[in-house]
């Protein structure tokens, strides 16, 4: 999936996969070279996407979005769940996607800086 990404210009990719990656698709030095630059996120031209199975994606965190992070604040606490550090992986199974996302965890760095503030300061 993350090979995937990186072609479609939305992740970064190590030296080593970028020269195989451009190796197996006949990619040019230039092409190569962007597989290796820290990409500008977000494919999506308008909200709400148009594209039926990207608004799929787009409708299950309008549904189930404020479900997941309490479930995620239960368990971690006010920690953000990142977005760019993921492992995924797609499969099938009769008339079923079988979809996982394993996501990195990582401290709310903005509510560590709101708790750090002197109590009169704080909103």
């Amino acid at each position: 999936m993350l090979i995937t990404a990186a072609l479609l210009g939305q992740m970064k990719l190590t030296k080593p996969q970028a020269e195989s990656a451009a190796k197996l698709f006949g990619l040019s030095k230039g092409e190569e070279l962007l597989l290796k630059k820290v990409p500008y996120r977000g494919s999506i031209p308008a909200l709400p996407p148009t594209d039926p199975l990207i608004y799929r994606f787009y409708e299950l965190a309008m549904v189930y979005g404020s479900t997941w992070k309490e479930l995620i604040q239960e368990e971690f606490d006010d920690g953000i769940m990142s977005a760019i550090d993921v492992e995924a992986t797609a499969s099938r199974s009769a008339y079923r996607i079988s979809l996982m996302a394993t996501p990195q965890t990582r401290p709310n760095t903005a509510t560590e800086r709101i708790e750090r503030l002197p109590r009169r300061r704080r909103r």
